[in-house]
């Protein structure tokens, strides 16, 4: 049997379009073409989920606050009181040590469980602005109550929170006062980290 060139020319064609056809069904296989982005994946696990609400607490042992002790007081009265629609609140409790490398790596491993829907802590803003990017790019939602640097949320992240004003308008709340007072002298402590 003798194959011309074009004969052959036609059976390479036919053999790539095959490769690519079973290439392309292999990915649809495997939901490729179906993913969703990671925030719409955790909204979705989240609104699915039964179990437990399981949220991130990130504290500082750099800190002298009460911070954990306010979020597990918190977390108990809630779940005694029959946590939220039905489910109760599981903490996660790790230590970023005030370090934003540490701040990180804490974020990471939240942001790699698939149970995490939400963090609170980070109470530095050296730290908490580098993590709200991973926790931003995962899809979790993330309130630090003591990041005052207006950067944490100048980038206009859609999960990311604070419950405390921004040094800027501490400033300016503190000056306005000031001069309502009619203060001609003061002195401001400010604790530098």
């Amino acid at each position: 049997m003798n194959f011309c060139a074009t004969d052959i020319n036609m059976i390479k064609r036919s053999a790539i379009w095959v490769w690519v056809f079973l290439f392309v069904g292999g990915l649809a296989s495997c939901n490729f073409f179906d993913r969703l982005p990671p925030a719409q994946q955790r909204a979705k696990r989240a609104a699915d989920a039964q179990g437990d609400i399981v949220i991130g607490v990130v504290t500082s042992s750099n800190d002298p606050s009460f911070f954990r002790e306010g979020v597990t007081l918190a977390v108990t009265d809630i779940n005694q009181r029959g946590g939220v629609a039905g489910r109760k609140i599981r903490p996660v409790y790790l230590d970023d040590q005030g370090d934003t490398y540490r701040g990180q790596q804490v974020a990471k491993q939240l942001a790699a469980n698939p149970e995490v829907i939400a963090v609170v802590g980070h109470l530095f803003s050296k730290v908490a602005i580098p993590v709200s990017i991973i926790y931003e790019q995962a899809g979790i939602l993330f309130l630090s109550p003591g990041a005052t640097d207006p950067n944490f949320t100048r980038y206009g992240g859609n999960y990311t929170f604070r419950n405390i004003p921004t040094g800027e308008e501490i400033g300016r709340q503190m000056a306005a006062f000031a001069a309502r007072q009619k203060y001609q002298k003061i002195v401001v402590l400010y604790r530098r980290d």
